[in-house]
């Protein structure tokens, strides 16, 4: 594995370049097989609240998976007693998205139509669900402090580019002042620090601009021309732009500099990953770190230590989720009758 930093990504100072660790700096020296897991489901919804990981929904391990029946239960997983617990079914069913944490309450967007999301809230103090329609279709949700946002998808894609504020006391929503972007490109929201990150990508001639939201001032400000490619994702103090397996840019939300990271991988340690599922856990976020190639990055130095390997398994489903202090990899071996699930956890 060779680290080289790729310079400024989209202005300012490049961040320094530090090597790839022997190994993980944790208690554990290996993943810890979990007990016994709940039903094989594959492309659960996923999450993390207050210490228990959360698989929810997904579809049920079948050899054609356009005929895969849908799940509605739900297991939440405790590490610090090992334990699997059943919850309450969703009013509607979940798969293949990821919850976020807010108010001690785990809250997901489901798409009721073209043009309406419904917001979904689950109480573990209750064991129930909330259901809360949202006055527009949602492209995702975002934890900025002590707010809720509901990113506007754009209309593009059937929703618009207004961006909410949701208030679960009194559930309603309020809009936050518009965005300097065009309202039918393709938008990406992130929180970091005291702002929100904005991207906007034109999808008919492939230019990209991104803009801040400051949250105490609640203004916006354009950034201009971004250059850094992917998706972003709040990564500490930071922003990664993931570009299928590759960075495409980080940016320092501290001081607003860019940096660029490039992995070279042999065809070898590639295969290596992806026998064992560490290749699929890329972009999983752990407390200030990320997921990378079988590394946690640290992208605030560029810094990265090596993962524990995971047994190898012809997969037919695998998930991550990240918390401050650990990681769980839920994972699905066999389909129909044969289907078996096994989780590892390495803290």
């Amino acid at each position: 594995v060779v680290a080289n930093d790729k310079g400024e990504s989209g202005g300012g100072a490049v961040q320094p370049q530090a090597a790839p660790s022997d190994g993980y700096s944790s208690s554990a020296s290996a993943w810890k097989l979990t007990s016994q897991g709940s039903l094989a489901r594959i492309s659960p919804a996923t999450g993390w609240l207050d210490g228990r990981f959360y698989l929810i929904g997904g579809l049920r391990a079948c050899a054609d998976v356009n005929a895969c029946k849908s799940i509605r239960d739900g297991v939440a997983y405790d590490p610090s007693t090992d334990s699997w617990t059943a919850i309450h079914e969703p009013p509607v069913s979940l798969y293949d998205t990821t919850g976020v944490a807010f108010q001690g309450k785990l809250y997901f967007t489901v798409t009721e139509s073209m043009n309406a999301s419904l917001l979904l809230a689950y109480d573990p103090g209750t064991n129930s669900w909330t259901q809360i329609t949202a006055p527009g279709r949602l492209g995702g949700l975002v934890v900025a402090g002590d707010q809720l946002i509901g990113v506007g998808l754009g209309t593009h894609f059937g929703g618009d580019a207004i961006d909410r504020r949701y208030d679960p006391a009194s559930r309603t929503w309020t809009e936050l002042p518009r965005n300097p972007t065009s309202s039918g490109n393709v938008r990406s929201l992130v929180a970091v620090g005291d702002r929100l990150v904005l991207t906007d990508h034109n999808i008919l001639n492939g230019a990209s601009t991104y803009a801040t939201f400051d949250l105490a001032t609640q203004t916006w400000t354009a950034q201009g021309t971004l250059t850094a490619t992917g998706t972003p994702v709040a990564v500490g103090d930071c922003v990664v732009w993931l570009d299928g397996d590759s960075i495409g840019g980080i940016y320092q939300a501290s001081d607003g500099t860019w940096s660029g990271l490039a992995m070279d991988f042999s065809q070898e340690e590639t295969d290596r990953l992806k026998a064992t599922g560490l290749f699929d856990a890329n972009g999983t976020v752990v407390g200030s770190r990320l997921v990378y190639y079988g590394q946690l990055l640290d992208p605030s130095d560029n810094s990265m230590a090596a993962l524990p390997d995971l047994p190898t398994a012809t997969l037919t489903g695998q998930v991550a989720i990240g918390s401050p202090d650990g990681l769980l990899v839920y994972r699905v071996t066999g389909v129909e009758k044969k289907a078996k699930a096994t989780a590892y956890y390495l803290p």
